[in-house]
């Protein structure tokens, strides 16, 4: 199988704390089972809210009064800095990235939901 990336993804790089809107406020980042499993009995547990009606859906928790993800210091993920990317969700460690499968070909693009994928996308009018 054949895998591309468009140039607006080859060039991404997460603003983080200078992100105009982050992906860490307001948003349900959800938690795959793989993540869960390492969270579970360790103190990233209490990183860990449950949504949906019967708690099925795990989450990255909220504070509450800010509506940032509880791990996020100084508009860091606190977990990416302390662990390593290897200890981040499938939702926090590819987003904004979109992976598409055409026949035998995988295309990885960008969500119009990032700024910096919609600036990339704007200054990169080759993709």
């Amino acid at each position: 199988m054949q895998f591309k990336a468009t140039q607006t993804i080859a060039k991404f790089k997460c603003l983080q704390a200078d992100c105009p809107d982050t992906c860490c406020k307001g948003w349900s980042m959800q938690l795959d089972d793989k993540t869960f499993a390492k969270y579970k009995g360790t103190e990233l547990e209490n990183a860990i809210a449950y949504d949906g009606q019967n708690h099925e859906i795990r989450v990255m928790k909220r504070d509450q009064a800010t509506d940032h993800c509880v791990k996020l210091v100084d508009g860091i993920c606190g977990i990416h800095a302390q662990k390593g990317e290897s200890m981040l969700g499938d939702a926090c460690s590819l987003y904004p990235r979109v992976i598409r499968k055409f026949g035998e070909e995988m295309l990885m693009t960008g969500t119009l939901s990032c700024p910096e994928i919609v600036r990339l996308s704007i200054e990169n009018n080759e993709d």
